[in-house]
């Protein structure tokens, strides 16, 4: 446990190197963008939490945990945001990278960020392809999915996402895989209540130093 005078300098030296990491990378996803600023027509927009980055440590974690080959696998992320978890998806090496996003400002900033990135560490852009779209709309691909969920909206629109899903599973029975990470699983009871999945492991951060980031990443397998 630490104190407040620790915490407060710990939270500083980790927003230092926030911005350091971008700035070595060319990119900017430490940057909130709350749900007020959002600009969409969706009407399912009032289902949207606000933009925040997915914790580094965390995702370090998550894709060391990895029970499958990258390789073999699509990679996507709903509520992509400014970009940050496809950034890391690029480096492990996914067949291919997709990031779903309805708020235009945030694809933007994600399109410039991974092409930021791409361009300083030598890495496959064509590889990522973004889908400026409301989630209600998209169609998952038949092919091995990997997907990953930063409690990007309310209960009602998880639900219909999770109901999708099991439709996907139905559909590509014995053809396809599907694993879904949940970052801070607010609605996590949704998979855990559903026949088609089942909890594989819960990762946490080693160390928290804010009151909100002690939060589970959660993998669910799609059976």
């Amino acid at each position: 446990m630490f104190d407040g005078s620790l915490k407060a300098a710990l939270r500083k030296i980790y927003n230092a190197l926030e911005c350091f990491r971008d700035r070595r990378d060319g990119t900017d996803t430490a940057t909130p963008l709350s749900k007020v600023d959002f600009n969409v027509a969706s009407p399912n927009g009032k289902y949207a939490i606000q933009y925040l980055p997915a914790d580094r440590a965390l995702l370090r974690r998550l894709f060391k945990s990895l029970p499958f080959n990258p390789a073999e696998f699509t990679f996507v992320d709903v509520g992509c945001g400014r970009g940050r978890v496809l950034m890391y998806a690029l480096r492990r090496g996914f067949r291919r990278i997709v990031g779903i996003e309805f708020e235009p400002t945030l694809v933007e900033a994600a399109e410039g960020n991974i092409k930021s990135l791409c361009q300083r560490r030598r890495l496959p852009r064509e590889n990522v392809e973004f889908f400026p779209s409301d989630i209600a709309e998209h169609e998952f691909a038949d092919e091995n999915l990997f997907i990953f969920l930063y409690n990007p909206f309310h209960e009602t629109m998880m639900r219909r996402l999770v109901e999708r899903l099991e439709e996907w599973l139905d559909a590509n029975a014995g053809q396809h895989k599907l694993f879904v990470a949940y970052m801070n699983p607010v609605h996590g009871y949704l998979f855990q209540e559903s026949s088609h999945f089942k909890e594989i492991v819960s990762l946490r951060k080693l160390v928290t130093i804010y009151p909100a980031d002690g939060f589970p990443v959660v993998l669910f397998e799609g059976v």
